[in-house]
């Protein structure tokens, strides 16, 4: 990066002259360390930009799962297991009961009940 280079060369000139605070290498030091953080940022936001856009895809695909998750828990024709398996991703170890549940219906009222209070919250 051709912004660090020539920073860090003003930078040993400056120290080299004992640190003054006013003079051309103050000067050319100011500046060039000015520009090095300008490109800096360029880049960095430039970067961003694009984790932003793929954070926002997963946060609109995690969000349509959690409602598919919600839905099968509240229709007693689904079954809350497969649901919970594919919110997991492949994990395969599902839970025998929760919260002393064990049968579907069961286990969807408690995430029900659970949803209604965290949504109050």
């Amino acid at each position: 990066m051709p912004y660090y280079h020539e920073s860090m060369y003003w930078h040993m000139q400056w120290l080299i002259q004992g640190s003054p605070g006013t003079g051309y290498y103050a000067v050319m030091g100011n500046q060039s360390r000015r520009e090095y953080h300008k490109a800096v940022k360029y880049l960095n936001k430039k970067t961003n930009n694009n984790n932003n856009k793929k954070k926002t895809n997963n946060k609109n695909r995690d969000m349509i799962k959690r409602m598919k998750f919600i839905n099968a828990s509240l229709e007693s024709d689904k079954n809350i297991f497969k649901e919970i398996r594919k919110l997991k991703a492949g994990k395969s170890t599902l839970p025998n009961n929760i919260d002393g549940c064990s049968e579907s219906e069961g286990i969807a009222n408690v995430f029900s009940v659970k949803y209604i209070v965290f949504t109050r919250k």
